[in-house]
């Protein structure tokens, strides 16, 4: 059951739009999503930072992909998000940005390179090539554009970004513990 507390509500009464007749749905927001049939379509959910294990199940059973920005996340200091779970569970789960309020920018590879450390500091075993799926193959996946995007395939846009890195076994992991930026990106077989 919500408390409605907290720094959004905080946010609002700060610039007085907190409305206390706004209905509400107990279950939470997963359940409701699943109430009201949003579930059962290639919907997008942000956030999901708080998932207990039967909406865990709900959006398993679901179609929804799950949009996971790290970097809002730990801003707004939110215990572990259980993107990792999700995604052995069989739930599409991407990484994104949310807006600059709670982020000092929209570099998805820093949300990204943020995934990695917590990651890498829980002890889990996620790979690179799997964290780096999730703003690629999954994140055209929840867009509902993996036909076109995502990876290069024959008949998708070429669309990517390249790294300068050193000589490497694992260039993706490098790029994920280094600072570099990218060297350039081709958008639609353009390059930007």
């Amino acid at each position: 059951m919500s408390q409605q507390s907290g720094p959004f509500r905080e946010l609002w009464e700060s610039i007085h739009q907190w409305d206390d007749h706004v209905p509400t749905f107990a279950g939470g927001p997963i359940r409701f999503a699943a109430e009201i049939g949003l579930l059962s379509s290639p919907a997008l959910l942000a956030h999901v930072n708080y998932c207990d294990d039967d909406e865990m199940n709900l959006l398993a059973n679901g179609q929804a992909s799950v949009v996971y920005c790290p970097r809002t996340h730990e801003y707004f200091g939110h215990p572990p998000h259980r993107f990792a779970e999700m995604m052995a569970a069989g739930i599409n789960v991407a990484i994104g940005t949310d807006s600059c309020a709670s982020s000092p920018d929209l570099n998805v590879l820093e949300d990204l390179r943020l995934a990695y450390r917590i990651n890498k500091s829980t002890g889990r075993k996620i790979p690179a090539t799997t964290l780096w799926k999730m703003i690629t193959i999954s994140a055209a996946r929840a867009l509902g554009n993996a036909d076109m995007i995502g990876s290069i395939a024959p008949g998708k846009c070429a669309d990517f970004t390249w790294f300068e890195v050193e000589d490497s076994n694992d260039p993706l992991q490098d790029i994920l513990e280094s600072k570099t930026s990218r060297v350039s990106s081709m958008i639609d077989g353009v390059q930007r």
